[in-house]
C-alpha cells in the first residue's frame, strides 16, 4: 500500500534538522528523539510511497544532508535511516537509562488481575494442554523456519532485532507497533524477539 511518506523538521531559518518517514500521524508524534516543531515547520517531502520507497528516500536524504553526530552534516538524526537503527551505537549513558527504566518495573494491580484471570480461564478450559507434548509446534527441534506454523523466517527475526527501538517510560512503544504491523505479529512478540532473536513461538 502506498500510504507511507517522508518528512523533514525545519529550523526557524527553514533549514532541515531531522528527516523521517512514516504514515498516519507519525510526523507529529512527540516520541521522536528530537523536538517536534510547530506544524508549519513540518515539511512533507514525498507522499504516497510504499514502505520500501519511504525507507530508500529517508536514507537518501540523510546521506545527502549528513548527520551532526558524525560531523557529516546538519541533521540531528542518530541513525542512517531506513528500516531501523543502522549506524547507531547507543552510548553508555543511553544503555544505563534503558537499564534504569526497566529495573524494578512492576505491573499495576489491574494488569496483574487481568493476567491472573486469563490464566485461570485457560486452565479451567483445559487449553493449557494444547501446546504440550506432540502438540507443541517446537517439539523435536522444529524451531524458527523449521516450524511449519512459524509466521516469520529466521532472517526476519534478525531484522526485527536490528530494527527494534525500545519504548520509553511514558508508555510510548518505540517502533514496536510499526514492526508488529510490518511483520504481522503482536507487539509482545516483537519485544520478545528483540530481546532474544533465537526465541521461538
Amino acid at each position: 500500500m502506498n500510504n507511507f511518506y517522508t518528512y523533514a523538521y525545519l529550523r526557524e531559518d527553514r533549514t532541515p534538522y531531522y528527516i523521517g518517514r512514516g504514515k498516519n500521524r507519525r510526523a507529529f508524534d512527540k516520541s521522536h528523539n528530537v523536538k517536534v516543531p510547530p506544524k508549519d515547520r513540518v515539511l512533507f517531502l514525498k507522499t504516497d510511497l510504499t514502505f520500501s520507497e519511504s525507507v530508500d528516500h529517508e536514507r537518501y536524504m540523510i546521506a545527502i544532508l549528513g548527520r551532526k553526530d558524525l560531523g557529516t552534516g546538519i541533521l540531528r538524526n542518530i541513525t542512517d535511516g531506513g528500516e531501523g537503527v543502522n549506524g547507531w551505537v547507543p552510548s553508555e549513558k543511553t544503555r544505563a537509562q534503558w537499564s534504569r527504566s526497566r529495573t524494578g518495573r512492576k505491573a499495576t494491580l489491574s494488569h496483574r488481575t487481568n493476567i491472573s484471570t486469563a490464566l485461570t480461564q485457560t486452565w479451567a478450559e483445559g487449553r493449557h494442554h494444547d501446546m504440550t507434548g506432540e502438540n507443541n509446534p517446537n517439539a523435536d527441534g522444529h524451531h524458527g523456519e523449521k516450524n511449519g506454523r512459524s509466521k516469520i523466517t529466521d532472517d526476519d527475526r534478525r531484522k526485527i532485532a536490528l530494527e527494534y527501538v525500545p519504548g520509553k517510560k511514558n508508555g510510548h512503544n518505540g517502533n514496536c507497533s510499526e514492526l508488529a504491523q510490518k511483520y504481522g505479529l503482536h507487539m509482545s512478540r516483537i519485544r520478545r524477539i528483540a530481546r532474544d532473536p533465537k526465541w521461538t513461538f
